[in-house]
């Protein structure tokens, strides 16, 4: 092991990773430093400047780069961002769609083709709503961070809301949170809405008949760096599952809430009911199946040519976790 050597962490700053930041997991032999961006930033640093030495990174776009021999990144199998999706596709307050089904031949408005969300909204698109990619006209908001070849139009509004409201698109998908002032806190009113109306029942049924939690992103060290200390993975892997432990510890704990919602324990128990004690998985053993269905979706969105090797992915030493 290198001697003390700085070792710069970026990431979103969650229950998941905040033991890192609070020094709570530390890695022996390393001094740490952590920090935090919008995601949107870290990734497109991490792809086009290589950055940091260990970072959240897109899981869609970390697959492209390895399906083109790009070899300065290693994975391990630590998922820090995971969501359901079918909340997150928006219409105009008026607009008469209501279901998956109702969006064939409609317009439809990512901010970037190959974002992770945007590939399991076109798999649920297929797969609830019986449409296929060429059935929608698509249109993205913003650069992709790596160059692709997609059937998309560049929208001429500034975001995806923006294109939403001017009519240019007919629902929107958007990982962040739409403006208040066109969406209420409460979800309930504004100038634009959900999609489905009951999204979070969707989403439930969702996980029941596929047993998939969708992942979102995945945590990529530089490959030079593990060249020297090819023990740091593993290491890296064992705080990430620490990390975790503390944080749904935290969340159950009912001295003190750990989060500002009032009814959290409730939730946490509720989901533990649904989803099992162990919801939010790192490792290959419980995770291998999401991963190969998320490359199929990929493969049939035209992002890979074809699916590869969980071992082309991810760092021998996590291969057995």
């Amino acid at each position: 092991m290198i001697d003390m050597k700085e070792i710069v962490f970026a990431t979103s700053l969650t229950d998941r990773t905040l033991s890192f930041f609070v020094k709570q997991v530390e890695l022996q032999g390393f001094r740490l430093k952590c920090h935090t961006a919008p995601v949107e930033e870290i990734f497109l640093k991490q792809a086009r400047e290589l950055a940091f030495d260990v970072a959240e990174f897109s899981l869609s776009s970390y697959i492209i780069m390895k399906s083109r021999g790009y070899s300065s990144l290693t994975a391990i199998p630590v998922f820090p961002s995971r969501s359901f999706r079918h909340s997150n596709i928006y219409v105009r307050a008026d607009s008469s769609l209501e279901s998956f089904s109702d969006l064939v031949e409609k317009r439809f408005g990512f901010p970037e083709y190959q974002m992770t969300a945007a590939v399991w909204v076109r798999a649920l698109l297929r797969e609830e709503g019986g449409i296929s990619n060429d059935q929608i006209k698509w249109f993205t908001y913003r650069d992709e961070r790596i160059p692709i070849k997609a059937p998309v139009t560049r929208g001429s509004a500034p975001d995806v809301f923006s294109g939403l409201l001017t009519n240019e698109v007919d629902a929107v998908f958007s990982a962040r949170r739409p403006p208040a002032e066109i969406f209420s806190l409460d979800g309930k009113g504004g100038k634009i809405r959900r999609l489905l109306k009951d999204p979070w029942g969707a989403e439930k049924n969702y996980f029941l008949k596929t047993k998939i939690f969708p992942i979102m992103h995945v945590i990529t060290i530089k490959s030079e760096l593990l060249n020297k200390a090819p023990n740091l993975a593993k290491e890296l892997f064992d705080l990430f599952c620490e990390a975790k432990k503390q944080a749904i510890s935290n969340v159950l704990e009912t001295a003190y809430l750990s989060s500002i919602l009032p009814w959290s324990v409730k939730e946490a128990e509720e989901t533990i009911a649904l989803m099992g004690d162990d919801y939010w998985p790192y490792g290959l053993k419980k995770n291998a199946h999401t991963i190969k269905k998320f490359m199929e979706y990929m493969q049939k969105d035209g992002l890979i040519d074809s699916p590869l090797s969980l071992d082309e992915l991810f760092h021998a030493s996590t291969l057995d976790t």
